[in-house]
């Protein structure tokens, strides 16, 4: 049964039902007093401001037995859809969370969900957008995790605040591409991405387009899950998810549509002038910045044998 279903059997009931016998929280499902659509999650924490939209009312209150009753609550069911996923994400991604730290999570989650309830036809990332950031977190949780840990990884992930580099530690830096199988360049966009006196890396992420039913198929929204999973701070995980939405992601099942599979990570080495890079001290006069494509096989002297 369905979140519709679900809501639909409590309005005729006109109660509230426990979500989940197994759930580790008390969440609730049901209508409120203004018999508007309510999802209530029942805990012990503390108190903490929460802004309200004019589709999402949020209430915080103390019960007589000390713990704290927080709602969510649909005024407008004309976005009753985008409300069904909102309750699924906040459900399923605080099943292990510590109670300590739930009401701060909820807290985050809901900041990130405000927009798309200040805006419900906020646009999805198209095509090229999803690939892309797909490719960075293939590199994030398979390579950054294992070398350097979570926490410097999640911070060292600069791609969403418009960086140069999409990552920089320690005394190293790496710029991921993602391309096809097929794909015989990649594309630079400026100068800084690989211009550096440290010595760095270019890293292609090789997928190929495939379905949801294929093996080990990757999509975004399974692996920012793999990935949140595998975070346990509560202010790391605050961290990971306001990069996001600086690149303007949230939830939509729309991203599911787009499934790929990884063939492989390529890294080159750039140590010195003789990588194939324009250089900022090379240009002329008058020429402030430039974007440039590089062939993959002329770089392949490059490539670190793992």
């Amino acid at each position: 049964m369905d979140l519709s279903e679900k809501f639909e059997k409590e309005k005729i009931s006109k109660t509230y039902r426990r979500f989940d016998e197994i759930h580790k929280f008390d969440w609730f499902i049901g209508y409120n007093e203004d018999e508007n659509k309510s999802l209530v999650v029942v805990t012990n924490g503390e108190f903490i401001k929460f802004e309200s939209t004019k589709i999402i009312n949020v209430k915080l209150e103390k019960r007589i037995d000390n713990k704290i009753s927080l709602s969510f609550n649909l005024i407008d069911d004309k976005y009753s859809d985008i409300f069904y996923k909102f309750c699924e994400d906040m459900i399923e991604n605080t099943r292990d969370i510590k109670e300590s730290n739930i009401i701060q999570f909820l807290l985050m989650r809901w900041n990130m969900w405000r927009l798309a309830f200040k805006n419900s036809n906020q646009r999805i990332l198209n095509e090229k957008e999803i690939k892309g950031l797909i490719g960075e977190l293939i590199f994030l949780n398979q390579y950054m995790f294992e070398n350097y840990g979570i926490e410097k990884s999640i911070k060292s992930w600069q791609g969403p605040l418009n960086f140069h580099k999409d990552y920089e530690i320690e005394n190293t830096w790496y710029e991921v591409k993602t391309t096809s199988s097929n794909a015989m360049t990649v594309s630079i966009s400026s100068i800084e991405q690989l211009e550096s006196n440290c010595i760095g890396e270019l890293d292609i992420v090789i997928l190929e387009q495939t379905n949801e039913v294929v093996e080990e198929n990757i999509s975004l929204n399974k692996l920012i899950s793999i990935i949140n999973n595998k975070i346990m701070d509560i202010d790391l995980k605050r961290i990971f998810w306001s990069k996001l939405d600086n690149l303007g992601y949230l939830y939509d099942d729309e991203y599911d549509r787009y499934n790929y599979r990884l063939i492989k990570i390529n890294r080159y080495m750039i140590e010195d002038n003789s990588f194939p890079r324009i250089l900022r001290s090379e240009l002329k006069d008058g020429i402030i910045n430039a974007s440039y494509e590089i062939d993959i096989r002329n770089i392949e002297r490059y490539l670190i044998k793992e």
